[in-house]
């Protein structure tokens, strides 16, 4: 089964996650759905079993919080037979994206595509360096160690026709200066 733009919609809704009387957490949730096809059924699936984690992890929380939680979703690609999308758990200033890209209702990786590691992680470096030059971000000294280290296959999504590589505040530069993301040029 092949789908050809799968219709995604993005709801959004307030949650009180609380233990006893206590309140830990006020969360602000997007949470995709998806028409129904037997492929985007698991996706459905996949994104409340994370939404399920998150609350799980809130209500462990010895202490209350008292900053915002939201997690936001964006679709980045949604042509042919590929979703990509990443969604972005916010705890007051701290950010974590998680991407996901999907070919047919299962998970797609850069191998899959057709992308090697070493390739990816070599761009990366080269990426950094031309960043460090520009001056438009202070990386960590050690950055070419970090990006080799901290690199994760899945941290990628797909938009306007090109793979963004990502990583996370404090993986490689502080925390100040965001998300870092590299395009990988594909043919």
């Amino acid at each position: 089964m092949r789908w050809y733009n799968l219709k995604i919609e993005i709801t959004s809704r307030n949650l009180t996650v609380t233990r006893g009387e206590k309140i830990l957490a006020d969360v602000k949730i997007d949470t995709p759905s998806f028409s129904d096809e037997k492929s985007s059924k698991r996706l459905a699936s996949f994104y409340d079993r994370a939404e399920h984690g998150l609350l799980k992890y809130l209500k462990k929380l010895p202490e209350p919080l008292n900053v915002p939680v939201e997690v936001r979703f964006t679709v980045t690609h949604n042509e042919n037979d590929v979703v990509s999308l990443y969604r972005e758990i916010i705890i007051g200033s701290n950010i974590k994206r998680i991407a996901d890209t999907w070919k047919n209702g299962f998970p797609e990786t850069l191998h899959n595509i057709g992308i090697k590691k070493h390739h990816v992680i070599k761009h990366c470096i080269c990426e950094a360096e031309n960043l460090e030059r520009s001056g438009y971000v202070a990386l960590y000294p050690n950055y070419r160690k970090l990006i080799r280290r901290k690199y994760r296959p899945e941290c990628y999504y797909i938009q306007d026709g090109e793979v963004i590589v990502f990583y996370n505040p404090g993986a490689i530069a502080p925390k100040a200066n965001g998300i870092i993301k590299f395009k990988y040029p594909t043919s």
